[in-house]
């Protein structure tokens, strides 16, 4: 549909609804070249017949002409494009969007997609005027920082060329400002040379994308977005549409209802209803009449101003959408569609309302996903290639022919370099090998040498002699440039579409490629070997006790001992009668001899007792106070004994990264050149930056190349791994004698890397995240992590059992006081023989009294008879004596 029939087909429309301007509208349509003279006669023209408005037209120089011919009669100037908004007049209404507003929308898109960088591509130099808030998108903020490339393309230039060019830049971001049919063969231009691919993203500015025949070898697999203003479907535009196309069927005419719509014709068409809308509005207040005007004339049309204020202060629902005038005559209010083109056509992505300028995904066909594969895995079947003859010169081709032209000029230039500062070095002119008297000084650093020994460098195989000074860095400086370089072209290069592997997500990598949702959680972790347990020593069972504490126990062992004999001689109520029966019997004995006291007073500390109590206010008072000090002493012995038992089973020397950071007996280190190592480099933590500090100054180093090399490390003992909690979970379920040591230091997650701006990274994302919410990932982990034979738990209840080491010193403790009290009562066998007056030979009676006790016969036996036949002496008093005293 033209835009003339579009305007037509509105006018018809307004005329047969009879609720309208009760005069008929009729349209006059002027054809004006761009000639500002014809253009202003054409509108004296207008203005003499009289006309409520003019709608049009696109030449700046004819624009330029009606802006001051409309603002000087008041006559309404609707326009539907883009015109800079320093020409804005009062009479002047642009239903295009205002350029900023839509710029702005342009950076949405490129700020919610992640863009770092784009090239623009544009051929009119008006672009970079509706564009530059765009252009001024970088911030001051390094990190978020926008690199912007501009490309300027002639109106005849061929894209061929143009594309080639453009992909040495290695841009993967554009956005294309062209008109519909140079945009199309720019992107066959593309296609022929790999660049619309899923990693090339296309943003297009027009807003007619939808109009566009789409040829298939562009949209293949291409990623092309742009932005839409007239939607398809909006209630008006159907009404509108269903009615223009039954009114073409009524006269014959064969017209297709899928046929798309302009942005400039939908414009039109709502220029010219909100116009009617106005008239019809304002006509009910008062009669609205059309005036003739003369251009040579100083008359104005009144009612031109009121209708220009009216149309910017009423909402208003057309076919682009709802419509919002503001007082300079901008659209500052609409809706856009983000639009994305693919094999089905041009398909809705997104909507983007101006009013806050956010973009709300709503997809309208979901992804389907297979059903869950077993194991998790995926396999390729793929047709063998067959044997490919290499081309001569193959082994140029990991490098492009500029690389290796720099390399060459770099090669010859540090040699020519390097040859004069060793010819101006004075220590590298020496005597002759073997004429160490000569008068004569050489200098092997000649110009072939020079270039043998970069030779020799580069290829890294060496040469018979090196420079004696300072001038050996610019050898290795070439060395590290090259392999830099190839890194650096390896990195950009997009050689897989996904890489699955333990790549832990950090900030760096981030910035070389995409990472999906984290498939796995983990966090930096210490690997230590498991200490050994040691033997422990025979009298272990004094170790809860220093033993400063066992003597001081020991002193007051023996001091409350000889104090309660003496408090217990002194007081009279320990002086009782042996026989309470006897009241005649006027002899009185004391229970508490000197070695009844040591007896009560072991007996309180081993928490046996006796049958020794004391009877008085004072002994008492001092057995309490004692059974007290027992009390106390028993119990802390207990629990100590309990926590040591425990902590012996198997103590680590470190505990945490803060243990390692406080000693430097044992070595610890990470992978060289890893995430872990960069960690640790980069943190601001004082313990981590200690532990870098501690790290960087070992000699030899302790960074190992990989964590195989640091996990047998770690087994040959007095070294500590750092490296990813996971990695630690396997490695510690398979070597029993290895163990984590603390927590995780940091947080982080295992992710899939994909090429920057791949469109596989959000579908990859949901089935990460299926699999989580199933447990597959946690039962897959569990399935390839946990070791068939488990290790035995260290923290089991078996582990908690204590050997005969432990309680060895106990065992020889009993075996040393059974000893002496076999050799004590030998010799108190032998004391009492000697008192005996008709015995035997001591060995004799010794030998007659162990056959009677080992023949367990009765417990009584003949009392033996001394040789001074008495009682048994204990210590009494004769109560006459005593009688006198009163006790209370």
């Amino acid at each position: 549909m033209t835009t003339n029939k579009l305007a037509f087909q509105a006018i018809e429309m307004i005329n047969t609804d009879d609720r309208n301007y009760k005069n008929k509208t009729t349209n006059e349509l002027s054809r004006c070249p761009q000639d500002q003279l014809i253009t202003l006669k054409t509108a004296c023209d207008f203005l003499l017949e009289g006309m409520a408005a003019i709608i049009g037209p696109k030449s700046p120089s004819n624009i330029a002409v009606l802006l001051s011919t409309c603002d000087t009669f008041q006559i309404p100037l609707l326009l539907t494009h883009w015109i800079p908004r320093n020409l804005t007049r009062n009479h002047v209404i642009n239903f295009f969007p205002d350029s900023r507003i839509l710029a702005k929308a342009f950076i949405t898109f490129v700020e919610n997609d992640n863009w770092k960088s784009f090239t623009l591509i544009f051929e009119d130099n008006e672009a970079l005027i509706r564009l530059q808030e765009v252009l001024q998108l970088p911030t001051s903020d390094k990190k978020n920082q926008v690199k912007i490339t501009l490309r300027h393309v002639k109106p005849d230039q061929d894209f061929t060329k143009f594309m080639k060019d453009l992909s040495k830049l290695r841009e993967n971001n554009f956005i294309v400002d062209l008109p519909l049919h140079r945009v199309r063969e720019l992107l066959i231009a593309a296609e022929k040379i790999n660049m619309t691919t899923e990693y090339q993203k296309y943003l297009l500015t027009s807003l007619d994308v939808h109009t566009m025949d789409w040829p298939q070898e562009i949209i293949g697999r291409s990623n092309i977005t742009a932005f839409r203003l007239v939607n398809p479907e909006n209630r008006e535009f159907k009404t509108f549409l269903d009615e223009w196309i039954f009114s073409e069927q009524t006269i014959g005419k064969d017209v297709a209802s899928k046929q798309p719509i302009t942005t400039e014709a939908a414009l039109l068409y709502d220029a010219v209803l909100m116009l009617s809308r106005a008239l019809n509005e304002l006509d009910r207040g008062k009669s609205i009449q059309l005036k003739s005007l003369r251009c040579d004339g100083t008359d104005m049309w009144e009612d031109g101003k009121a209708i220009v204020n009216y149309m910017k202060i009423i909402p208003f629902e057309g076919a682009s959408g709802p419509i919002k005038i503001d007082r300079n005559g901008q659209r500052t209010f609409f809706t856009l569609d983000v639009v994305k083109v693919t094999s089905k056509g041009v398909n809705k992505e997104a909507d983007i309302a101006v009013a806050d300028l956010s973009i709300t995904f709503d997809r309208e066909s979901a992804v389907d996903f297979t059903m869950p594969f077993m194991n998790l895995g995926i396999s390729i079947l793929f047709k063998k290639p067959g044997k490919q003859i290499p081309a001569l010169f193959s082994f140029l081709k990991p490098l492009s022919i500029e690389v290796w032209f720099y390399m060459g000029t770099a090669y010859l230039g540090i040699t020519l370099y390097l040859f004069i500062l060793a010819r101006l070095s004075p220590y590298e002119w020496i005597h002759p090998r073997h004429q160490p008297d000569s008068e004569m000084v050489a200098n092997r650093f000649t110009l072939v040498n020079s270039l043998w020994f970069m030779m020799g460098s580069l290829m890294k195989r060496g040469c018979s002699f090196l420079p004696r000074k300072l001038v050996t860095v610019f050898a290795r400086c070439e060395e590290i440039t090259l392999r830099l370089t190839t890194e650096v072209f390896a990195m950009s290069k997009v050689e897989a579409d996904i890489a699955v592997a333990d790549l832990s997500i950090t900030y760096n990598r981030e910035n070389a490629v995409d990472f999906t949702m984290p498939f796995m959680n983990l966090g930096i972790s210490i690997l230590f070997k498991k200490p050994e347990k040691k033997t422990p020593p025979l009298f272990s069972f004094l170790k809860p006790l220093s033993l400063e504490v066992w003597f001081y126990m020991g002193t007051a062992y023996l001091g409350v001992s000889l104090f309660l004999f003496i408090l217990a001689r002194l007081s009279p109520y320990e002086w009782v009668n042996p026989h309470p029966c006897d009241t005649e019997n006027d002899v009185v004995e004391n229970q508490f001899t000197l070695l009844n006291s040591f007896w009560f007073t072991i007996g309180s500390i081993m928490q046996q007792g006796s049958d020794i109590l004391p009877r008085a206010i004072s002994t008492r008072m001092v057995a309490s106070s004692w059974w007290f000090f027992t009390l106390i002493m028993i119990s802390s012995y207990t629990a100590n004994l309990a926590a040591f038992l425990t902590a012996q089973r198997m103590t680590s020397p470190i505990e945490s990264a803060a243990d390692l950071a406080k000693q430097t007996t044992i070595q610890y280190g990470c992978v060289y050149a890893g995430s872990t190592m960069n960690f640790f480099q980069t943190s601001n933590y004082p313990i981590y930056k200690r532990m870098w500090s501690f790290m960087e100054s070992q000699r030899p180093s302790v960074f190992p190349e990989d964590n195989f090399k640091g996990i047998e490390r770690v087994k040959m003992g007095n070294y500590a791994f750092l490296m990813e909690s996971t990695s630690i979970e396997y490695v510690t379920e398979r070597n029993c004698d290895l163990t984590r040591i603390g927590g995780e230091l940091d947080s982080k997650g295992y992710g899939i890397a994909t090429p920057p701006g791949s469109p596989y990274r959000a579908v990859l994302s949901r089935g990460i995240l299926a699999l989580q919410e199933s447990q597959q990932l946690q039962i897959l982990k569990d399935k390839w992590w946990k070791a068939a034979e488990r290790c035995p738990d260290d923290s089991s209840a078996s582990s908690a059992e204590m050997g005969i080491r432990n309680v060895g010193g106990v065992f020889l403790v009993l075996g040393i006081g059974s000893c002496l009290g076999a050799i004590i009562v030998v010799l108190e066998f032998i004391w009492k023989a000697n008192k005996m007056l008709d015995r035997e030979s001591i060995p004799l009676m010794l030998w007659h009294e162990l056959k009677a006790t080992l023949s367990c016969r009765g417990s009584t036996r003949p009392a033996p008879k001394d040789e001074e036949p008495s009682v048994e002496k204990m210590p009494m008093v004769n109560m006459s004596k005593i009688e006198d005293y009163k006790f209370s």
